[in-house]
């Protein structure tokens, strides 16, 4: 009797411990099973899932193609922009340095240098000799080619009546539509009495050249600039030469 009660008590706290441990193999079995129900998804989940990055994706699309659109146009209107400086410094040499230049032809004719046309300019220009052999005129043509491009030909001697004048080739501008120029005169003989008026030609007779020199140029986008500039030998306090308002050349000196 007392060894039957002797082997129960012992045995209770052996089962007790392996209660204990069931139960908390159970409690870790619970977890293992809600963790993964808490990591599946419904249809409902799934579809707001992927709607959300679809709507991230579209906006990120959206955003990286405007900023490359508005990287590309300023890139473009800075292009834009070193063209018309480039122009603008190019024109304001040419004119702001032209003067009066008479040579005789081979017929033994005097000859403007000036010649203008609505659509071709010939002037000389006034530049600084790089050295003693080097002259301080340069004679300029421009005009525009058939490929729409805006060209200046230079050269140190006058242009002759060639159809196609040679010398070193420039291209100031691309994709042009047109240009024009138009020439500011006098139009009163009195050099008291200045009446300005703009012409679309200057006649290769003249003796003298325009007070002023404007050209237009159209390009093949729409955009329109006008250039403006004052010649330099041509006002009534600076001037080279003598009044020749309007003198129309001889051909015998």
């Amino acid at each position: 009797m007392s060894n039957t009660v002797f082997t129960t008590e012992t045995q209770r706290p052996q089962r007790e411990g392996l209660s204990l441990l069931f139960k908390k193999l159970c409690a870790l079995c619970a977890s293992v099973v809600n963790s993964r129900r808490k990591l599946r998804f419904t249809l409902v989940e799934l579809i707001l899932a992927l709607g959300l990055l679809a709507i991230l994706a579209a906006t990120g699309a959206a955003l990286i193609s405007g900023l490359t659109r508005a990287w590309d146009e300023s890139r473009q209107q800075g292009r834009r922009v070193q063209e018309l400086v480039r122009l603008d410094r190019c024109f304001r040499s040419l004119a702001g340095n032209a003067m009066p230049f008479t040579w005789r032809n081979a017929a033994m004719q005097q000859t403007n240098a000036f010649i203008g046309n609505p659509d071709t300019l010939r002037l000389a220009s006034q530049i600084t000799p790089a050295d003693a052999i080097d002259g301080g005129l340069r004679f300029t043509y421009l005009s525009l080619d058939r490929d729409g491009q805006l060209v200046a030909i230079v050269r140190s001697k006058p242009f002759s009546e060639e159809a196609e004048p040679e010398g070193l080739r420039s291209v100031l501008s691309e994709n042009v539509a047109s240009i024009q120029f138009s020439y500011c005169r006098v139009s009163s003989a009195d050099p008291l009495v200045e009446v300005m008026e703009w012409v679309d030609t200057w006649e290769s007779d003249r003796a003298d050249i325009p007070l002023a020199i404007r050209m237009q140029v159209d390009w093949q986008d729409g955009r329109t600039e006008n250039f403006l500039m004052r010649t330099a030998g041509s006002g009534r306090y600076e001037r080279h030469g003598s009044w020749r308002n309007g003198e129309k050349l001889t051909g015998q000196r």
